[in-house]
């Protein structure tokens, strides 16, 4: 049995999700023991007496880093992947730019072009709130969205990181539609809220990132957040290790997001029209089941064309595009996040058929149904 540290601090929902994708690999394989303590101050092991054969840590506390680093056997790191090993550790991480992404698109979606983003200063150990910043700004000026963001460190007293927050949120336009760096950030913005007498999802529609169940439900109200890939993290940090340890050369991996958990914080349409407002709700929930836009114009018992008329002056699109853009959501959600066949796929987002759905998802988004898997495999 080859004997593997797990250095994390298991006190952390988002950690002990890594350790079940760590757990899967080893019960998969067979032949690892591992060493894990739920103790913070006796996570690292003794390395006077513990002889092992490969490690798997945070590498973004510089305690562990520091201590690590001096012993000769493999190691895998997770982390933001900023520090500066000079590539003598691979990291495992998740991939930000799709966590905006996810986050801006379901804001869009809900109709907010007044987007926000709520961030924490940059340091050379979270690159990764940065990276989240910089793709959802630049998702916000491609979709020709007002974009405001807020910017303030972690290690200024917290009451005075909350007026400022109060004091921004305020001067926002609204309704606005506000991605935050993590939950943490995100349940800070929920209390500024409340603090500025500030309607959440009407006023501002908050989502978050990592999705500690726990947590997020907690909130008031509760908190939508990004769903990180952690198992697979953990998992895909097992795969490299176990290749480190039988000599192969290895490099860093980035894992997908595995979705978006709608929560009431960003459940809503930000749209003024009460008959736009119910038909995309109904559209929301009927996309995949093959509705037209006949359907939808008989459900709200007025005329196709005054239903056209009114989603051009309200969203400039068209209520087939608009149909469409639920279908292919629902589409690279499933091909991003299941093992399902492009064909399964094709069937439950009502597209019906792998060259219908294909042409679709390939005229709107730039890729195809493979490209787009493939683009958001792990690598």
């Amino acid at each position: 049995m080859k004997k593997v540290a797990v250095i994390l601090n298991l006190n952390k929902q988002y950690d002990r999700s890594i350790v079940s994708g760590i757990a899967r690999f080893a019960k998969e394989l067979n032949e690892w023991s591992l060493h894990i303590e739920d103790e913070p101050q006796r996570k690292i092991p003794d390395f006077t007496s513990w002889n092992g054969d490969g490690i798997i840590a945070d590498l973004d506390d510089m305690t562990v880093y520091e201590t690590i680093i001096k012993q000769n056997i493999p190691i895998v790191g997770l982390g933001g992947g900023y520090l500066n090993t000079s590539e003598k550790i691979p990291y495992v991480y998740t991939d930000n730019k799709a966590i905006a992404e996810l986050a801006a698109e379901h804001l869009y979606n809900c109709v907010f072009r007044n987007l926000a983003f709520c961030n924490i200063l940059p340091s050379a150990m979270n690159g990764w709130a940065e990276e989240r910043s910089e793709a959802f700004n630049k998702f916000a000026q491609i979709n020709k969205c007002r974009i405001s963001t807020f910017e303030q460190s972690q290690n200024e007293p917290r009451e005075q990181v909350m007026q400022s927050l109060v004091q921004w949120l305020k001067n926002l336009p609204k309704p606005c539609g506000l991605m935050a760096a993590n939950d943490s950030r995100a349940r800070m913005v929920l209390e500024a809220c409340r603090r500025a007498n500030l309607k959440v999802p009407m006023d501002i529609a908050v989502v978050g990132v990592d999705d500690d169940p726990l947590m997020c439900e907690l909130s008031s109200p509760p908190l939508s957040s990004v769903i990180q890939g952690t198992d697979q993290l953990g998992y895909e940090a097992s795969k490299l290790l176990h290749q480190m340890m039988q000599g192969k050369a290895v490099s860093s991996k980035v894992i997908s997001p595995g979705g978006l958990s709608i929560r009431q914080s960003s459940d809503i349409i930000a749209i003024d029209d009460p008959i736009i407002s119910t038909a995309l709700s109904f559209i929301s929930q009927n996309a995949c089941s093959g509705i037209r836009v006949d359907d939808v114009a008989r459900k709200l018992e007025i005329s196709r064309s005054n239903l056209e008329k009114r989603f051009k002056t309200s969203l400039d699109q068209t209520v087939h595009e608009r149909i469409n853009d639920f279908k292919i959501k629902k589409a690279k959600d499933l091909l991003i996040g299941t093992q399902l066949s492009i064909n399964e796929i094709a069937f439950k987002t009502g597209f019906n058929t792998v060259q219908y759905m294909s042409k679709v998802i390939k005229d709107n988004c730039g890729k195809s149904p493979k490209e787009i898997r493939l683009k958001h495999s792990p690598r």
